[in-house]
């Protein structure tokens, strides 16, 4: 695990160096992606290359509060995704 997240480093043990924890993540991905793929997981890869491309949770609550959406604002349509809502559903 890193502190900061996927924009934070991990130790690449084999190399023994930091390297940014999204290329490491994608390094193991690939490693693993035939005997993934054959337990029936792509779905699963799709959706971490969707995390890895566009950001953790954390990331968009914080993009969004530096774009100047109030916490409240924020919190509401963290709520509704978790309910599986369309954000957009969600009053501002």
């Amino acid at each position: 695990m890193t502190r900061y997240g996927l924009t934070g480093k991990l130790i690449d043990l084999e190399r023994a160096q930091e390297v940014p924890a999204v290329q490491a993540i994608r390094r193991r991905m690939h490693l693993t992606e035939k005997r993934a793929l054959h337990l029936g997981l792509d779905v699963e890869f799709q959706r971490l290359e969707g995390i890895l491309a566009g950001g953790n949770t954390a990331m968009r609550q914080i993009a969004a509060y530096q774009q100047g959406r109030s916490l409240t604002a924020i919190h509401r349509e963290m709520a509704f995704l978790t309910m599986g809502q369309p954000a957009v559903t969600a009053p501002m």
